[in-house]
């Protein structure tokens, strides 16, 4: 299974949500890593991996919730002018992992090109939107 690694390049020169992010790229990776090697459409998971997976699931969702509103709030009381913006791809992210769940749970599949999405999505939100208020945000203190 492929994985995600953080790299200093990814920084967004706010320690806290770098932080966040390399926290988002360690619960992707439990999610890869609760999948059996092998696993395909057609050869579902036993009951064990099933937990394992849904787990990961539930923990990368709580963080990704966690880590959005850290992120808005923070946004919103220094009126960030790419506020809405922000929101709408936090939410269209957290969106894509509740449907999975969803389908996960009544069938026991996990789709892996959903797994491909989450790392290339995240690693594209931070180098361009977060990247973005790198500059604002350290203009108003928050280092």
């Amino acid at each position: 299974m492929p994985t995600v690694h953080w790299r200093n390049d990814y920084t967004v020169k706010v320690s806290i949500f770098d932080d966040h992010h390399k926290a988002l790229f360690d619960a992707i990776n439990r999610l890869y890593d609760a999948i059996p090697e092998g696993y395909d459409q057609e050869n579902a998971a036993s009951v064990v991996e099933k937990n394992a997976i849904q787990q990961s699931f539930d923990f990368l969702l709580q963080y990704t919730e966690y880590h959005f509103k850290a992120e808005e709030d923070e946004l919103k009381k220094h009126e960030y002018p790419h506020y809405a913006e922000q929101k709408k791809s936090h939410d269209f992210f957290k969106n894509k992992i509740i449907v999975a769940i969803e389908d996960f749970q009544n069938s026991g599949e996990i789709e892996i090109e959903f797994l491909e999405f989450l790392k290339r999505w995240l690693i594209d939100h931070i180098l361009v939107l977060d990247r973005r208020y790198s500059n604002f945000l350290n203009s108003k203190g928050t280092i």
